[in-house]
């Protein structure tokens, strides 16, 4: 938790929040809370003298902060920092940064409690600099900035498409045409490269497999990012986001009056800018197309831009502004799972031969998967929500308490408090991944040692705890069926590349080879 003035947030959890496609909510999590909040009243509260405050809290000193963060080099590896501080602390601690108060909880069950007293609308920490860039240039707010009754009536907006499993299957057809593009650009990546077998890059691959498969189904529109050659406006599109993406943080840090002459803010403005600017020229691309079918007498079909722009429940500006949001929190869900699930296959040869067998089994000679076919794939979806469980996109989470008190043990927080909740914490083996890159690694078995990992875990949580976060997390971006759909797709199709083999596609130096390149090491 953090308790903030001005522009002051939770910097460790501001980055994180940016790109939030929440990994856990597979419910409906855009209603209110049907979890009762607690409107606590201290005064009338007979243990309210037995209960500490955030000055009682353990932690790091604002030096010893500074030194791990940018002496041993935690700055880049925050969830390392994470598990070195619950280490040390216990499962919740105070640390300082600044004019930062922060309040840190790295438990299930105190997750729970947090959301369960969050109020109905819930709060990420605020980004200042993005609700800046947005007045600058008369935008609406959007997902990640709006709070209150606004936020929600623009949750109730995008919710049906996204959060119901029966609406994406509307989306498999463009899905297909996505994976079987990624196989195609593998295949010829590989053809071309020296040895005639090897993918150098293909974290960047499959990055661009989720860029395009989402693409496809907000803006309608096949971006070509798995061609040979990337069109400019497209390739403006994908620079903007990942400049938008590692400026923020950085941005973040610097007061307004900076703004004048720290190159840092002109550069996040202009990243903004070319997002903005060919997402809007997607959109309006899409409403010439749909007007010219309307003035021709022709029906209209289409995926999510059509479902919004004929829904009447958003504006023009909302609409661009939202998708926009929606893009930035699927694009890094899709290609991080799909970048560690083949690293693990391609270490563990019993599981990708399990999963060859059943995909094969269930969809043979190449038999382009239906949504009942990937509902038949037990052991694939077991495979991505293991991986989901082990290396979650998202390592913290964050809320700005705006509504109640929180009580948690034995410690009260006053409203405006900002919390902090460690995902990487909780994952049973997440903050192990910084690995030795070598073939005398022995391979791991992902889903059979997790199994007992996840096990041991349950127990040590009260009952209820785990659920209540699903309940009622409202906060979190909307898409997780969205996310999963090319995700299963997408490792379906790899399945067949080369009779399964994941080795194949990542062959001759070994997929920790190919991984630790791909990460610049």
């Amino acid at each position: 938790m953090c308790q903030t003035s001005g522009i002051s947030e939770d910097i460790m959890a501001s980055f994180t929040a940016l790109r939030c496609a929440a990994i856990g909510a597979r419910n409906s999590a855009l209603r209110p809370a049907t979890l009762p909040s607690r409107n606590l009243n201290l005064q009338a509260t007979s243990e309210a003298a037995n209960l500490k405050g955030i000055a009682d809290l353990p932690g790091p000193n604002t030096y010893k902060i500074l030194y791990w963060l940018f002496v041993k080099g935690y700055g880049e590896r925050s969830h390392l920092l994470q598990g070195k501080l619950k280490n040390i602390y216990g499962p919740m601690w105070r640390w300082k940064l600044g004019p930062y108060d922060f309040v840190s909880v790295a438990s299930p069950e105190l997750i729970a409690r947090v959301i369960q007293q969050e109020g109905r609308y819930p709060v990420r920490v605020q980004l200042p600099h993005w609700k800046e860039y947005r007045d600058l240039r008369g935008q609406a707010y959007g997902l990640h900035v709006e709070t209150g009754p606004e936020w929600s009536r623009l949750r109730s907006a995008l919710n049906p498409r996204m959060l119901k499993l029966r609406e994406v299957v509307a989306f498999s057809p463009v899905i297909h045409e996505v994976v079987g593009d990624l196989l195609r650009r593998i295949e010829f990546l590989r053809s071309g490269s020296q040895d005639g077998v090897t993918v150098s890059d293909i974290a960047s691959e499959l990055y661009k497999f989720g860029f395009e498969g989402i693409s496809a189904i907000l803006f309608e529109t096949r971006l070509g990012c798995l061609g040979e050659k990337v069109d400019p406006n497209v390739q403006r599109f994908i620079s903007g986001v990942n400049d938008m993406l590692s400026l923020s943080d950085i941005t973040y840090l610097f007061p307004r009056w900076t703004r004048s002459f720290v190159p840092v803010w002109k550069r996040f403005v202009q990243a903004w800018d070319d997002i903005s600017d060919v997402a809007s020229s997607l959109i309006d691309r899409r409403i010439a197309e749909i007007d010219a079918r309307v003035a021709n007498g022709q029906s209209v079909e289409g995926l999510y831009l059509t479902y919004l722009l004929s829904s009447d429940k958003m504006s023009r500006a909302e609409i661009s502004t939202c998708i926009t949001d929606l893009l930035l929190g699927g694009v890094d869900t899709t290609s991080n799972t799909l970048s560690w699930a083949l690293y693990h296959l391609a270490k563990d040869p019993v599981a990708q031969d399990r999963l060859y067998d059943e995909v094969n089994s269930v969809c043979p000679n190449h038999h382009q998967p239906t949504t009942d076919d990937l509902a038949n794939m037990p052991f694939l979806k077991a495979v991505i929500k293991e991986v989901l469980r082990l290396y979650p996109v998202v390592h913290q989470n964050a809320r700005f308490i705006s509504e109640n008190d929180v009580i948690l043990n034995d410690y009260w927080f006053p409203k405006k408090v900002a919390a902090t909740s460690k995902s990487t914490l909780q994952g049973g083996g997440t903050e192990i991944t910084s690995f030795v890159f070598s073939d005398s690694v022995p391979p791991v078995p992902l889903l059979r040692l997790s199994r007992r990992d996840a096990v041991q875990a349950r127990r040590e949580v009260p009952s209820g705890a785990l659920a209540a976060p699903q309940r009622s997390a409202q906060r979190l971006l909307p898409a997780p069926p969205l996310q999963l759909h090319p995700l299963r797709g997408g490792r379906a199709g790899l399945c067949w590349e080369e009779g399964g083999r994941v080795g194949d596609v990542l062959r001759s130096d070994s997929a920790d080879a190919v991984l630790q390149r791909s990460a610049g090491r």
